[in-house]
């Protein structure tokens, strides 16, 4: 009994580390949903600035050396890479895991619900059981 005691207790400190995810503690506060959307806005906005600026500031590049564009062009690669994989590992303000992408499945364009516990994109915390009415008080 003892031996199973001093277990829990030093358990603790991973339960706690782990609690979010594993009890949900916190997750009803609109705060880091919100926080969480606003995330994922700046990771799609950079997305698509990447995606849209690619061929100006290539074009812009050649004009003045391609040697320049060329290494540019590279540069600009890795950082579309990394942006892509940036909006990819966005995780979801629910159940923390990430929201585009299982093991075996990801699209980041056309998904609209995590892929994990179902949260729609922009949905806020779900809303508190209603709590019993308190008792009339006498006069």
């Amino acid at each position: 009994m003892i031996n199973l005691l001093i277990i829990l207790i030093a358990m603790l400190p991973i339960l706690f580390m782990v609690g979010n995810t594993l009890f949900g503690i916190g997750k009803l506060n609109s705060t880091v949903y919100r926080l969480a959307w606003e995330d994922l806005r700046r990771r799609r906005i950079a997305l698509l600035f990447v995606f849209v600026m690619w061929m100006p500031v290539i074009t812009l590049c050649a004009r003045i050396n391609d040697m320049l564009a060329a290494s540019v062009a590279a540069i600009w690669f890795g950082l579309w890479a990394i942006v892509i994989v940036w909006n990819q590992l966005f995780r979801c303000p629910r159940c923390e895991k990430t929201y585009f992408v299982t093991w075996w499945r990801g699209n980041p364009i056309t998904t609209s619900r995590c892929l994990h516990c179902g949260l729609r994109l922009g949905e806020g915390p779900p809303a508190r059981a209603q709590q019993a009415p308190e008792p009339h008080q006498r006069d």
